[in-house]
């Protein structure tokens, strides 16, 4: 009987992981405090550990790229020159700050309700990272508050 359900569960999990590609999320933790959602991103769960992934590769590519190009240049705003590691809430103010930001500078509004979207337009709009304002967008990674005080 320990047997079966050994075995049951084994092929349930290969058929799943089969059916359903995850890649690795940039901004997961943006999807799982539900601040953003992403036409490709899913909630996961293992155990009782809730995680975020992306369902396409090349989503998860460019936005890998999109959050790298958002550290490189906020490091000076959130105080992190030199170091090698980020804290759990700088790095939250890169990701939440830096996508509500862009999306304000394209969509005129901080609701971000497709990164995948947002991401493309800005790639349409600039044609690469480097070509956007910062000017607008470090502001608000800086002053970015992950808990409003009451």
């Amino acid at each position: 009987m320990q047997k079966n359900r050994v075995l049951y569960r084994f092929l349930k999990i290969s058929l799943i992981d089969n059916f359903m590609q995850n890649y690795t999320c940039a901004f997961a933790s943006t999807i799982l405090s539900g601040r953003c959602k992403c036409e490709f991103g899913v909630k996961n769960c293992i155990a009782e550990k809730e995680f975020a992934a992306c369902l396409n590769i090349d989503s998860s590519k460019k936005c890998e790229k999109l959050y790298n190009f958002l550290h490189k240049n906020s490091e000076f705003a959130i105080g992190s020159i030199g170091q090698n590691t980020l804290t759990v809430s700088q790095q939250n103010k890169i990701k939440i700050g830096g996508l509500k930001g862009l999306n304000e500078l394209i969509f005129k509004n901080t609701d971000v309700k497709n990164v995948d979207s947002l991401r493309d337009a800005l790639l349409r709009k600039y044609q690469s990272f480097e070509n956007i304002p910062l000017k607008t967008i470090i502001p608000k990674i800086a002053n970015f508050k992950i808990r409003q005080k009451k």
